[in-house]
């Protein structure tokens, strides 16, 4: 008999399981887009990071019970939910209805560009009603928009600066003028260009965060992922940490304002 022969019933076990895989995957996917209808039809947000960070977690719990690797049923798993993510969000784009939101509210500043969009949906996801200031985006969602920056800024409980670092220094500058009541988190991948307006602004009584997504916007989970979140005297990073992502499957990492460059 020859290797052929001795190997071909594995192999052909192999590809019965392999399709029935495929049929599993498939029956998620028709339960994964149900759960989208529902959420477009109750204007519920598709992203739900609580959720992804349960199913990963439950996910490497069972691959130590199977004697899998536990990074390969978590690589599976972050690739089935990023799809599943993406039929959903297929779904919500073909509806004109536009997010009623919900709890309290939150405004992203530079929203309408990549980054920005990412942390729409995302506190959109933890149910924030989000609104975006973005003057010179054209980007098509249904988030709406805030012209100016001015004093109704006060309505909102959560500022999220999503723009260029010289932009960024200039718009904590011009918060401080206005004093609004919200938290401010900015979110530059470099911070000793704005640790003194971070900082003056601390000094001033605003409520201000900084963090760094060691990410770019195409991440559709953040499992595997790394978010920094620089302390200093004045800053509340750690309460952005802990009350906005830790229920999310994401790497957390504190660090010195200062050390972070």
């Amino acid at each position: 008999m020859s290797h052929h022969d001795e190997l071909e019933p594995w192999r052909q076990g192999i590809r019965e399981i392999d399709a029935k895989i495929l049929e599993l995957l498939a029956a998620r996917m028709e339960l994964a887009q149900k759960i989208g209808l529902y959420k477009q039809k109750n204007h519920l947000p598709v992203k739900d990071f609580r959720v992804e960070k349960q199913i990963i977690e439950k996910a490497r719990d069972q691959a130590a019970q199977l004697g899998l690797y536990p990074s390969l049923v978590e690589e599976v798993m972050t690739t089935i939910i990023k799809y599943s993510v993406l039929r959903q969000d297929e779904l919500k784009r073909e509806s004109v209805t536009i997010p009623a939101g919900l709890g309290q509210e939150a405004l992203i500043i530079g929203g309408g560009g990549h980054m920005g969009q990412w942390f729409a949906q995302f506190y959109e996801s933890m149910g924030f009603a989000v609104s975006i200031h973005d003057p010179g985006s054209v980007s098509q969602d249904n988030y709406p928009r805030v012209g100016v920056l001015d004093s109704d800024l006060n309505r909102f409980d959560l500022l999220v600066l999503a723009t260029p670092m010289k932009v960024t220094g200039e718009i904590l500058n011009r918060l401080i003028e206005l004093k609004p009541r919200g938290l401010i988190i900015e979110i530059c991948s470099l911070k000793s260009p704005l640790i003194a307006a971070l900082l003056a602004a601390s000094a001033e009584g605003l409520k201000v965060a900084s963090i760094h997504p060691m990410f770019g916007p195409d991440a559709e989970t953040l499992a595997g992922k790394n978010i920094i979140f620089c302390t200093s005297v004045g800053l509340l990073s750690q309460d952005v940490m802990q009350q906005h992502f830790q229920q999310t499957s994401a790497q957390l990492i504190c660090m010195d304002l200062q050390e972070h460059d």
